[in-house]
């Protein structure tokens, strides 16, 4: 394969394959498919495992297609290039891994919903680590159909460790942070 290293793929890219000129039409990537179109207005989809195992892709200088961006701009991903659908399933990912790390499921108290924080997340009551396997417990019950479409079937403790090294706090080998190592205080 000609083609080496990072393989920049977007609508309007020109590439051959076989011998063969093709231009990539559409891209969908949360399909991990791309509309390929050749000179002759024949279009095939196909797979990117497929075209970055094609044993003969080489990628053809990029020219300007009117009315169309050269391949290698690209535009910033916004919450634009959602569906109303997968906003709503992020927002409620995000809400499940914000109420394991801060115990409210907006992150933080002052944005506290109604009934919250709940009992098994409670910062006052809980340490950081209980509260994240309190979560993976309760990803494990939640209906598959449900955890599935939200895209949590997986999600575990060393999952939400990891997530929460994403987000700039350190984990050190299952070691807790000294913030989470504290005794939780009874209420008043």
């Amino acid at each position: 394969m000609a083609a080496r290293g990072f393989l920049q793929i977007a609508p309007g890219r020109r590439l051959a394959l076989n011998g063969v000129e093709w231009t990539v039409e559409d891209v969908h990537g949360q399909l991990g498919r791309l509309v390929l179109v050749d000179g002759g207005g024949h279009t095939e989809t196909r797979s990117f495992r497929w075209l970055i195992n094609h044993a003969d892709l080489r990628l053809l200088p990029a020219t300007e297609a009117p009315g169309r961006p050269a391949p290698v701009s690209r535009q910033p991903r916004t919450l634009a290039d959602l569906t109303e659908d997968q906003v709503e399933r992020a927002r409620l990912r995000a809400a499940h891994v914000l109420e394991a790390e801060t115990g409210f499921r907006e992150g933080h108290p002052a944005r506290a919903l109604p009934g919250e924080p709940r009992p098994a997340y409670d910062p006052d009551r809980t340490t950081l680590t209980q509260r994240r396997y309190a979560k993976a417990a309760e990803m494990k019950a939640m209906p598959r159909p449900e955890a599935v479409r939200l895209g949590l079937q997986h999600l575990s403790f060393r999952t939400l460790e990891r997530l929460s090294g994403l987000a700039g706090r350190p984990t050190h080998q299952g070691r807790q942070h000294r913030a989470t190592q504290r005794t939780p205080r009874p209420r008043p």
